[in-house]
């Protein structure tokens, strides 16, 4: 039974591409690669991949394939004219097929149709891109690397003002008439620029760590039959790091899944909350004859109020060895293969046969490493079209 919903899709499309046809005549004459490129602002241009979707999956049009720095080339005409849309290692191309150029009115009007049946073929491949996604048939791109040098750089910056604060210039000792001003200036402004600097490394590991702990996934038993990766995805930090470690039986993962724990609930909740800690532990309550008292009383001292800084020279020290021990867990066992496999930048498939070939690799740090460079070397290809 047609889809009533997948019917209206279809005839939309059909309107969208009024005045488009295959052009099964230059497939039959042979490749056309002498094709004269015509000039496209890229913003113009509609998404490669769903420009073959429309075309080649759900209009049937035909098409060449691989050439050198090419990965497929479509015929059709529109108005009669005969164009190429092609697809190059550097982008989307769409040329002329004939000895003379079209018109420039005519090809805003390719383009803006393109665009407008995109948009539907959108809809229409959405239900079974769900499909793929459910059963684990995705890759993941692996930002690793921009996550690590974002942490790294923050932290490398917080270790640095703090450093300056305690080593301020000569020329900023006590002075005419003992002025201490500029000093205490100096050493406030370093140590205000090292808490901010800090605050900002902990976000960033904490985003680096739930994408490692996803990267990490298939090389800790993923199973998509009975997992959801995207609930996974979605998880927060805490699940994701249950997941690929037992803290209930390892007692260093359950150590430093609680010194996470807190560092987060000390620091990074409060910043990313609008400066508000739970169970109102910001606010304060009136007294008679006291004014304002801290909600939580006692456990003020804990809180980021409490601190002239958020975050000190001596407390940045204690949670990046938190963070190294974090990083040395992860580097170990299972959990450090995907680690190895993060490093490389390679991006990481969950499908079945990706995950199958991954368990042969990791039988060893040698074949895992071969496997890595295997994979590295095909990822170059793809990336050039050097086929």
């Amino acid at each position: 039974m047609i889809d009533p919903r997948e019917l209206r899709l279809m005839k939309a499309l059909d309107y969208c591409l009024k005045g488009f046809d295959a052009d099964n005549e230059a497939i039959s004459r042979g490749s056309a690669w002498d094709g004269k490129p015509i000039e496209v602002k890229g913003d113009k241009l509609p998404l490669p991949s769903l420009v073959f979707m429309c075309l080649v999956v759900f209009r049937g049009y035909r098409y060449w394939g691989k050439d050198e720095k090419l990965l497929w080339t479509i015929p059709f005409k529109y108005k009669s004219y005969p164009l190429l849309l092609s697809y190059r290692k550097f982008g989307l191309q769409i040329l002329s097929n004939s000895g003379t150029a079209p018109s420039q009115a005519l090809v805003n009007e390719v383009l803006r149709q393109l665009n407008k049946a995109i948009r539907v073929t959108e809809k229409l491949v959405q239900p079974y891109a769900e499909q793929q996604v459910k059963a684990g048939n995705v890759t993941v791109v692996n930002s690793y690397h921009k996550l690590n040098m974002m942490y790294r750089f923050f932290r490398r910056k917080a270790k640095e003002r703090f450093r300056r604060a305690a080593r301020a210039p000569t020329s900023l000792a006590l002075g005419e008439g003992g002025l201490i001003a500029p000093l205490l200036s100096w050493r406030v402004r370093h140590q205000h620029e090292g808490a901010y600097y800090g605050t900002a490394m902990i976000d960033a590991f904490f985003s680096r760590l739930e994408h490692l702990l996803v990267l990490i996934l298939p090389f800790v038993g993923f199973d998509s039959v009975h997992e959801d990766l995207v609930a996974f995805i979605s998880a927060g930090w805490k699940d994701k790091f249950k997941r690929v470690f037992d803290v209930k039986h390892d007692r260093l993962a359950k150590s430093l899944y609680d010194q996470l724990d807190s560092i987060r609930e000390r620091y990074r909740n409060p910043l990313t909350h609008g400066y508000f800690e739970k169970e109102g532990a910001s606010l304060y309550f009136h007294v008679p004859g006291l004014y304002a008292v801290p909600v939580r009383l006692s456990k003020f001292r804990e809180g980021l109020h409490y601190s002239f800084y958020p975050i000190t020279e001596t407390s940045l020290d204690e949670v990046c060895q938190v963070f190294d021990k974090t990083d040395k867990l992860l580097k170990s066992g299972a959990p450090g293969k995907g680690f190895l496999f993060a490093k490389s930048g390679l991006d990481i498939a969950f499908d079945a046969s990706s995950r199958a070939k991954l368990r042969i690799a990791c039988s060893s740090n040698k074949s895992l490493k071969e496997y890595i460079e295997w994979m590295a070397h095909w990822d170059t290809i793809l990336t050039n079209m050097d086929w």
